[in-house]
């Protein structure tokens, strides 16, 4: 298809570029399909009743593959039951995992979404923020989301970033990063305590969580939340489908650019303990399908993090032998062994042992590992 199409009224959000503008804030509802259904939610309303459609140019393919159904739906029109459908993908009862609603608030236009997976990246109205005179707003910032929804003392963010300041000095410098970080998250850099996003109250500080926000580790966690949810009442093949979601939300580990910063550990190698299993489940879950190919692919994907991970040799070496590939498990085989005898200095379990056996006889087990190892 050389174009897409969406329908517009030829004027959404009274913009000149009409249904490109809108077009674009889908593209940009990256890393959750979740969150794409609130733009289009916010799409429909602003196209409102039009029907004809306008032509848009080619845009370069989703870094994570094609976009989520829920996008192409748009074509279906305002008035669309199919559209409508989408909006509840997971059953009441369940964890519903986005935080990031326009619906909390129609009226407000500025949405806040903030990536601490990674690269630290905090865009407003679809924005990238750019341009921070002081890094200490940033970690106040940053600090606020990893307390969301509590409050905190002034002092918790003297003591995190002014500890070597005198009192007053550290104070006016927690003024004056306060002052900045409210201008960065505020429309057109007007501070607007109604709709502001940070919140004061004496000397305690907080993100504001009735306005409309989005943090990908917390989404992230709601996936995880939700996937767990429906593999302990069966429902497996959905539950994979949220920790897939997550997992594509995880790029990188939290605050990555505050590895040394303390008050940023805890959560981080909580956030890696989530991912790991994440990476386990979806691949436990390909090798029962028969989906041998990205079973090998996520088990990869663990022993990139963390080349002790057994299980995740097991894995490949069952997918390897399943394929017929048996030279290749015997490789991985061999990887293993030498991996957990140089790392932790201990020998292979006997289940891995014994796959290792049925590759290459019990008597010639050792000399097959040696020999692919050269």
């Amino acid at each position: 298809m050389d174009q897409d199409r969406v329908p517009a009224n030829g004027n959404p959000a009274n913009r000149g570029d009409g249904g490109p503008a809108m077009w674009d804030v889908l593209r940009r509802a990256e890393g959750s399909c979740y969150q794409a259904q609130e733009w289009i939610r916010q799409a429909v309303k602003v196209l409102g009743e039009g029907h004809h459609m306008l032509e848009l140019p080619q845009s370069p393919p989703s870094p994570r593959g094609t976009l989520p159904r829920s996008l192409h739906l748009a074509e279906a029109g305002p008035a669309s039951p199919e559209l409508a459908s989408t909006a509840n993908p997971l059953d009441d009862n369940l964890p519903q995992p986005s935080s990031y609603s326009l619906d909390k608030d129609a009226s407000n236009p500025f949405p806040l979404r903030v990536h601490c997976l990674g690269k630290f990246r905090v865009y407003l109205d679809g924005r990238l923020v750019e341009g921070w005179r002081n890094n200490r707003a940033k970690g106040i910032l940053k600090l606020l989301l990893l307390n969301l929804g509590k409050p905190l003392p002034k002092d918790i963010f003297i003591e995190a970033f002014w500890s070597d300041y005198p009192l007053q000095q550290a104070t006016n410098s927690f003024r004056v990063a306060v002052h900045e970080l409210r201008q960065r998250l505020s429309p057109q850099n007007v501070a607007d305590q109604d709709h502001g996003y940070i919140l004061t109250d004496g000397s305690n500080y907080s993100i504001n969580t009735d306005a409309p926000l989005w943090v990908d580790f917390q989404e992230f966690e709601s996936h995880w939340r939700a996937g767990r949810a429906l593999e302990k009442s069966g429902r497996s093949s959905e539950a994979v489908d949220h920790y897939k979601e997550a997992e594509a939300l995880y790029q990188g580990d939290f605050l990555e650019e505050d590895i040394y910063e303390d008050w940023t550990l805890l959560k981080r190698e909580a956030l890696v303990d989530i991912h790991l299993s994440i990476l386990g489940k979806i691949s436990s879950f390909f090798l029962k399908n028969a989906d041998y190919d990205s079973c090998i692919e996520f088990s990869q994907k663990i022993l990139a993090r963390d080349r002790c991970r057994e299980d995740a040799y097991q894995y490949i070496i069952r997918c390897y032998t399943n394929l017929g590939f048996r030279s290749r498990a015997l490789r991985w085989y061999g990887l293993c062994e030498e991996t957990l005898r140089r790392e932790l200095d201990c020998p292979v379990s006997p289940e891995t042992r014994a796959l290792g056996n049925s590759l290459a006889g019990r008597d010639d087990i050792l000399g097959a590992t040696m020999l692919i190892l050269r």
